[in-house]
């Protein structure tokens, strides 16, 4: 879990290089602020319940909707993250893009189950 944190990821090196001066205001509203409101965001209603006490509404069958579509993106996100983990623990398949399972169907299967 730990390995990697002495070092940066080279995708931030090299947008540092190309911006220049610019870096810095790009890190902070595409890097940092923009994925803190969205999750802001998408916490806000459970927010609202939990500060609502025995007042908060009772669920319904959008609620089960929801409990559903967050669990579907999620085994999306893990199945996806383990097919392309066994396919670059395969020999011979660090040059090849990952075909199997769901990225078959998706350039990126993992990001999608995330942003569902």
């Amino acid at each position: 879990w730990f390995r990697g944190l002495d070092q940066e990821d080279w995708r931030y090196e090299d947008l540092r290089k190309k911006l220049g001066k610019a870096y810095w205001p790009f890190a902070y509203t595409s890097l940092h602020l923009t994925p803190t409101l969205l999750v802001f965001g998408a916490l806000a209603p459970a927010g609202r319940v939990a500060t609502r006490g025995g007042r908060a509404l009772s669920l319904n069958w959008l609620d089960g909707v929801a409990l559903v579509w967050t669990l579907g993106a999620l085994a999306l996100e893990a199945s996806a993250d383990e097919t392309l983990k066994r396919h670059r623990a395969a020999k011979g398949s660090r040059q090849k893009t990952c075909v199997e399972g769901a990225w078959a169907w998706s350039r990126h299967p993992n990001y999608l189950g995330e942003c569902c």
